[in-house]
């Protein structure tokens, strides 16, 4: 995909960031440094190597002061190298536990979040009254825990959600303003092609000699779509089921099934991608005597929680991140892939190459950057704020541009691309 990598960037690809256009968000220098100063930012993130350069940035070139930058990682896909170097910046890091019970990710992940928020409350009193809380969520449980710890105290809070599954937790988190990464035309158009080479690539290196004929995808938004396209280019037969009943996607070679069921019964390897519960204990009970792979795609390890958690008799209590297999009554198995948690986080690499991840990183500095300067009167609740499609336009652009990346890669015509009316109607 890349004809010539790191062009005009000192070969670092993150360097790309100081293309972002600061003025874009606030023109006047003193107040933009006020506003930085005074920002708290509090967040559930992967903790990886591609996130130090975006910290960096926010710190040195935004002004954002480091102590008031508290993180929460996520066990099951931080490098722990990564903490130390956060630390080394002045950042605030809660680690979360790896040792818990399998499909109980949840409830310990709940306390972490519960501290970091009323650690981002003092902090906020302490530096000034009206200082601008980010909360940069990914998955729905930072900024679900934040209403659920705030009570009736008035926080000026800006919420960033980066999964689709995160912008509908539940009803409650309507209640806050939320910058929709999840749902913008560079993430669905252009980062998740990029995100799911990463996925595949993980993939292909567990199922090794596995000689799968057939794929199953269970979940069919941007991020199934683009896998099901990676594993025909592979030759592999496409089945996938979505709970919406009809599907947007012109593709001869995909096939479509009418449930979950259907589509585990004609496949070898199953993904998850629907960001919920899906794989229960009756369709585990189900499946014939053979062997099925599963690999999760989503935010934590929601999407076979129920056959796990009914099952955990069968899985060692030192194994929670391992590969694991569990066998119902009919002598059928299921073996689960990094127990249920995204299939591309293995807590030793990043599976995306630095020219893609660039993307993903610039995706959520932008919306960091919108949060913080966001006027008072743009900020409005019950519905999402669209990632700003000005910046989305270019910053997409800088990076097709620096990393030689084709743009025929892409579902998107030059036409399309070029208007700044689509990239507001596909957001």
């Amino acid at each position: 995909m890349y004809r010539h990598r790191l062009k005009d960037i000192s070969g670092n690809v993150f360097d790309m960031f100081r293309y972002i256009d600061l003025d874009f968000f606030e023109k006047n220098a003193d107040r933009k440094k006020e506003i930085a100063e005074k920002c708290v930012i509090i967040s559930h993130i992967h903790c990886l190597p591609s996130i130090i350069p975006m910290f960096e940035y926010l710190i040195d070139d935004v002004g954002v002061d480091p102590v008031n930058i508290i993180i929460a990682d996520k066990s099951y896909s931080t490098i722990k190298s990564v903490l130390e170097r956060l630390k080394r910046l002045g950042v605030r890091v809660l680690p979360t536990p790896a040792e818990f019970e399998a499909g109980k990710y949840d409830e310990m992940a709940a306390r972490i979040l519960s501290a970091i928020c009323w650690r981002g409350k003092r902090q906020a009193k302490r530096i000034h009254q009206n200082s601008r809380i980010v909360l940069l969520d990914d998955g729905g449980m930072l900024t679900s825990t934040w209403l659920n710890t705030s009570g009736t105290e008035n926080y000026d809070a800006v919420s960033i959600q980066q999964t689709t599954s995160g912008m509908t937790l539940n009803r409650t988190i309507s209640l806050i303003p939320r910058i929709n990464v999840a749902q913008s035309a560079a993430k669905g158009h252009f980062e998740s092609h990029v995100i799911s080479s990463g996925v595949c690539r993980k993939a292909q290196s567990l199922l090794g000699g596995c000689s799968a004929e057939s794929v199953g995808i269970v979940g069919f938004g941007v991020l199934g779509k683009a896998i099901a396209l990676n594993y025909l280019k592979l030759g592999k037969r496409i089945y996938y089921y979505d709970i919406r009943n009809r599907i947007n996607f012109d593709h001869g070679a995909l096939n479509e099934c009418s449930s979950a069921k259907s589509l585990i019964e004609r496949t070898d390897v199953i993904f998850g991608v629907t960001g919920k519960t899906w794989f229960n204990q009756d369709l585990f009970e189900s499946m014939d005597r053979k062997r099925k792979y599963f690999l999760s795609c989503s935010s934590r390890d929601v999407e076979f929680k129920d056959a796990i958690l009914k099952n955990n008799s069968q899985i060692r209590k030192n194994n929670i991140f391992g590969n694991f297999t569990i066998r119902n009554k009919n002598g059928g198995e299921a073996k689960i892939f990094n127990g249920g948690f995204p299939v591309n986080f293995d807590r030793r690499q990043e599976w995306e190459f630095p020219e893609e991840i660039a993307l993903t990183r610039g995706l959520i500095l932008i919306s960091i950057l919108q949060a913080i300067f966001m006027k008072n009167d743009e900020k409005v609740s019950y519905r999402p704020i669209e990632l700003s499609p000005e910046m989305q336009k270019q910053f997409v652009h800088h990076w097709i541009d620096l990393c030689g990346v084709g743009l025929h890669n892409f579902p998107i015509s030059k036409e399309n691309f070029a208007d700044l009316g689509w990239w507001q109607r596909q957001s």
